[in-house]
């Protein structure tokens, strides 16, 4: 997609159905947004909580709409709202999407879970996969698959240790790859960054209209003591809103048992410095 943000322009985010645990976050990066980068940068949070129509987000017009944990939240898109959503970012143009964790469905201590596998196919990730949520150590470790000079990892030490919420979405086998390292939510994106054990992924999917990046975890739910989520967070409204941000969508895979160079020092470089990273 053909991004149109310059530098000087007020980014818009519109945070809806979210958990109510990522609300001092959001206020925090509203208000302090400039702590983490050059980019000038305004960010108009707001909250849908009533139910979502085409008209409020006509309204609102946000650059880049947020479902943080959606069904963990919980809370479910009706077919109405899915619609509303889908057709305001095929045809505004240049719109983003951001989901995170137990967005998709969530079952954990429930007779009747949250289901929200119909919104899966804005984000490139299949519908008809069934999704649990696991806990992970600590602290969880990114490793970008290729880092470069992406301005998503602007002021961020590799490997982004994020000291959200220490769960993952998961498929029901455990895993985002399969044994041959291949990712297997979706044939049409891109896998931006994962942790070792390949629970924990962060995956990019572009149209012509719109980008989508989906986070397995939950930075948002943060206690604010460190600010690395916060940073990673605002490097993505501007990774999104920015021309050089194009993404090639495509799948980038590896193998768990064989993970290429970078990843692999990435990793070991975080067993070093984890009692840094420890809460």
């Amino acid at each position: 997609m053909i991004h149109s943000k310059t530098k000087n322009q007020s980014i818009k985010v519109t945070v809806i159905h979210s958990h109510i645990g990522g609300k001092s976050f959001w206020k925090d990066l509203n208000k302090n947004w400039k702590k983490y980068g050059e980019t000038k940068i305004k960010l108009s949070v707001k909250f849908i909580k009533k139910e979502i129509t085409l008209k409020e987000l006509q309204k609102q017009n946000p650059d880049i709409i947020v479902c943080s944990d959606t069904a963990g939240s919980p809370s479910s898109f009706s077919a109405s709202e899915v619609i509303a959503l889908e057709t305001f970012l095929k045809n505004s143009g240049c719109k983003h999407l951001l989901g995170t964790y137990a967005l998709f469905q969530h079952l954990e201590q429930r007779t009747n879970g949250y289901d929200n596998r119909k919104i899966c196919h804005l984000f490139g990730i299949n519908p008809s996969m069934k999704f649990g949520t696991i806990n992970l150590e600590q602290s969880i470790s990114y490793c970008p698959i290729n880092p470069g000079k992406s301005i998503l990892w602007n002021n961020i030490e590799l490997p982004y240790v994020s000291d959200g919420y220490c769960h993952s979405q998961v498929p029901f086998s455990l895993s985002w790859f399969n044994d041959e390292g291949k990712f297997i939510g979706g044939k049409d994106v891109t896998v931006l960054a994962r942790n070792e054990q390949g629970t924990a992924v962060i995956v990019y999917y572009s149209t012509k209209t719109y980008s989508a990046v989906y986070i397995s975890t939950m930075p948002e739910f943060n206690t604010l003591q460190t600010k690395v989520d916060s940073q990673f967070i605002y490097n993505f409204f501007v990774y999104t809103s920015s021309k050089k941000a194009t993404y090639k969508t495509g799948v980038i895979s590896i193998p768990t048992t064989a993970l290429s160079i970078y990843p692999r020092a990435c990793f070991k470089e975080k067993e070093i410095k984890k009692s840094y990273h420890k809460k």
